[in-house]
Order: C-alpha cells, then sequence, then structure tokens
C-alpha cells in the first residue's frame, strides 16, 4: 500500500511541474533579413521574414510597420523592402497568435546610394560623365555585350557602349548608349 501512494503523489506532482511549463511559454519575434546584412543600396530588393516563438496557439495577425513608405510588398510574416533613398531605416514586426499572445520587435539596416553617370560623346572618345558614388569605383565597360577595356577607344556607329560601375560598398550601376 505505502508503494502505490508514493507512486500516485509523484505522477501527480510531474504532471503539475508540466503544466505550468505549458503555461509558461511566451509569444516571442525577431526579423530574420536576407543574407544577415545591415547595409543595402538604393534600388536594391531585398526580404525581411518576422519569425514568432513559442507562445499558445496559432499566429494569426502579422503586422509590418513602416513609417518611411520603403516596405514594397507584404505577405504574412514576410516583407519586401526596396529603397529608393539612403538613410537608416527602421521597420517594426508584431505578430498575435489565436490565444491573444501579442509580440514586437524591430530592426534596423542602412541603404547607401548607389553610384550614377552618363556615357558621353566627347570630342569622338567615350567617357562618362556626372559620376556621383562612394569612391574608390570599379568599371567594367562593354561594346555590343562584350566586355572591352577602356582606353581611347573611338565608338563605331550604331554600337551599344554600357559601363557598369560598383563603388566602395558594392552598390552598383549600369548605363548604356547607343551611338
Amino acid at each position: 500500500m505505502k508503494t502505490i501512494k508514493i507512486t500516485l503523489l509523484f505522477s501527480s506532482f510531474f504532471l503539475f511541474v508540466n503544466f505550468n511549463q505549458g503555461r509558461a511559454q511566451q509569444l516571442s519575434a525577431y526579423i530574420e533579413i536576407t543574407g544577415a546584412k545591415t547595409e543595402f543600396c538604393t534600388n536594391q530588393t531585398f526580404a525581411l521574414a518576422g519569425v514568432a516563438n513559442d507562445g499558445t496557439g496559432t499566429y494569426v495577425e502579422h503586422h509590418w510597420i513602416d513609417n518611411s513608405g520603403i516596405i514594397y510588398k507584404t505577405e504574412n510574416n514576410v516583407a519586401i523592402i526596396k529603397a529608393k533613398e539612403a538613410g537608416t531605416y527602421i521597420i517594426t514586426y508584431q505578430v498575435k497568435d489565436d490565444a491573444g499572445n501579442f509580440a514586437s520587435t524591430n530592426i534596423s539596416f542602412k541603404i547607401n546610394r548607389s553610384p550614377s553617370a552618363e556615357i558621353a560623346d566627347q570630342e569622338g572618345k567615350i567617357k562618362l560623365i556626372n559620376l556621383t558614388g562612394e569612391n574608390p569605383f570599379k568599371f567594367s565597360w562593354y561594346e555590343n555585350n562584350k566586355k572591352i577595356e577602356l582606353g581611347n577607344v573611338n565608338y563605331s556607329k550604331n554600337t551599344t557602349y554600357r559601363v557598369v560601375i560598383v563603388d566602395k560598398n558594392g552598390c552598383s550601376f549600369s548605363t548604356s548608349k547607343v551611338f
């Protein structure tokens, strides 16, 4: 008879502990960002994914708060970002489960300005004008989509010239012109 009482007492205690652990779970949230990066370039598209942990129910509401207007599209826990202006941005993700639990988190990232330029004819030679961006730059020149070294190239009629510019932040820009 003593053995039965001890077993019942132990089982009741075990169930009580498990019941309290289940009720102690809290809904939490965090944001994952494309490539775990914190810097991007203007006009670059990337994704944020809101992730919810624990809680007691099914996630029923996902909200993205963006006071800057850089969220291009949202679908439940995913936000697609495309910023046209350089700056530092903060986005908030909120999630609610069907048990009424709520969690919220923020993420901050920087958008760098992409370089820009124009291809021009200067005295029969191909030149870049109005170059903007963060120096140093890397340039890749193409003639009819074939990579070339641009030194003293005289352009040809009905030829497409293109340059891809990459700045120190890894931001890029491509421009082309038909002569």
